[in-house]
């Protein structure tokens, strides 16, 4: 028995095993402001009704009591028992109450005890078992109620007993036979509600614990998410239905500039250099190159190899596509001259850009991927296949957009595969510099 009681409390080593209160103190005042704002309406329903319980019972009594009995009796129950709920529901309305609610509740109900304790003891004519049954009528707002947690719960249920048997001796002629006759009701009670309260809270802030740690979990999902799509592509997934809405994510737009970028030598440098050298040298690349696409606010596509994939204008359009393009291409260049490969030989890279419509979508099932499909992005790429090391080439449409804050070389024409001779030039800078 004992084992099996160890092996329960073992499984919450966040949780005091008595107090049920977390080890953490930050996450103690999270769960205390989440449980308040989750029980709130119950508290001020349980005082609504504590008041009405008081109240109710009323006309009963006449039955039992008279004369001089039925003025104390009204005295006690509207000048005290109806007032102490109505004065605890007007105080769940304090700005602060969230901070005393549970003592505030506790002192209220014990309150009640007392009130219940005067009567017994100035209303003669009452019934001898009216003491137990009033005083298990508290326990339930105790324990049930009153969403109190175990320790205060427990706290109102001792002294609550306590209250009841030194009122019963003092201030009644309770035969003892009736005082324990009603004593065991309140302890069986008692022991039930204590039980069923620390099961319940324990219960709950397990759950608060699993909720939690839900919410880690998807935010590092929809954080993964992000990283894949774009942000506005991830929340257009997200409330997505799968059970009832079918079809791709897929936009067309009028106009984009892509960029492709290509490590020069990368197939000989890695027979040149150890695996893990080499993975080294693509993700400090590859980390540069999105922190300018973050930078120029372009969209980073895909990395294949050692070539890097970037376009402006989705998933957003904007009118400065080539421009922001043409500025992240230039950074790109500039970045790779600080860089080396491990066998110390400096590191080059060839850049295609192309301007004109695609289509961009959702691809996949299980692994999204978010992709580009249109002759603009092929010309890119032939663009950077058939360019020179250090160069950044471009299709004349870039050129034409550009020109007049970009200085460019003149054209020439490159035969790309799948379109034949394609006139051509090099961006050289902007429109200024030497």
């Amino acid at each position: 028995m004992l084992r099996a009681v160890r092996a329960f409390l073992d499984q919450a080593p966040e949780l005091r095993p008595w107090s049920l209160k977390f080890k953490d103190q930050w996450l103690e005042r999270r769960f205390q402001d989440t449980y308040f704002d989750e029980n709130i309406q119950y508290i001020r329903v349980a005082t609504f009704l504590g008041a009405v319980t008081w109240a109710a019972f009323g006309p009963l009594a006449l039955l039992v009591v008279d004369g001089e009995g039925v003025v104390l009796d009204s005295v006690i129950r509207y000048g005290l028992g109806v007032p102490t709920g109505l004065v605890s529901l007007a105080l769940t309305y304090l700005p602060n109450y969230r901070r005393i609610w549970q003592p505030m509740i506790t002192g209220a109900i014990l309150f009640s005890g007392l009130v219940w304790v005067i009567h017994r003891a100035f209303v003669a004519e009452g019934r001898s078992d009216w003491g137990y049954a009033g005083n298990m009528l508290i326990l339930i707002f105790a324990y049930i109620l009153s969403r109190l947690q175990f320790r205060y719960s427990a706290l109102a249920g001792v002294t609550l007993i306590v209250m009841h048997n030194v009122g019963a001796f003092l201030f009644t002629d309770d035969l003892t036979i009736d005082i324990v006759f009603g004593d065991y009701f309140l302890l069986i009670t008692a022991f039930i509600g204590t039980v069923g309260a620390y099961v319940l809270e324990r219960s709950q802030r397990l759950l608060f614990l699993r909720d939690r740690e839900l919410d880690r979990e998807r935010g590092r999902s929809e954080g993964l998410l992000r990283n894949i799509l774009p942000e506005q592509v991830a929340d257009l997934l997200k409330q997505r239905d799968p059970a009832t809405e079918h079809g791709h994510i897929a936009q067309a737009f009028d106009e984009v500039t892509v960029v492709f970028a290509d490590l020069v030598d990368f197939t000989q440098q890695s027979g040149r250099s150890q695996p893990p050298e080499i993975v080294e040298v693509l993700d400090e690349v590859f980390s540069r190159f999105d922190a300018l696409a973050e930078r120029f606010g372009l969209e980073k596509i895909k990395t294949i190899g050692d070539a890097y994939m970037a376009v402006a204008g989705v998933p957003e359009p904007r009118a400065d596509d080539a421009e922001v393009a043409a500025e992240m291409a230039l950074a790109m260049r500039d970045e790779i001259q600080a860089l080396r490969w491990p066998s110390g030989d400096p590191m080059t890279v060839r850049i295609g850009m192309a301007t004109g419509p695609a289509v961009a979508g959702v691809i996949g099932t299980r692994k999204f991927a978010y992709d580009l499909w249109g002759d603009t992005v092929n010309t890119a790429a032939r663009m950077e296949s058939n360019g020179v090391p250090s160069e950044i080439q471009v299709s004349e449409a870039v050129h034409d957009r550009l020109n007049d804050r970009f200085r460019f070389s003149e054209v020439h024409v490159v035969n790309l595969k799948g379109k034949g001779p394609t006139p051509a030039r090099f961006l050289l800078g902007p429109n200024g510099s030497g």
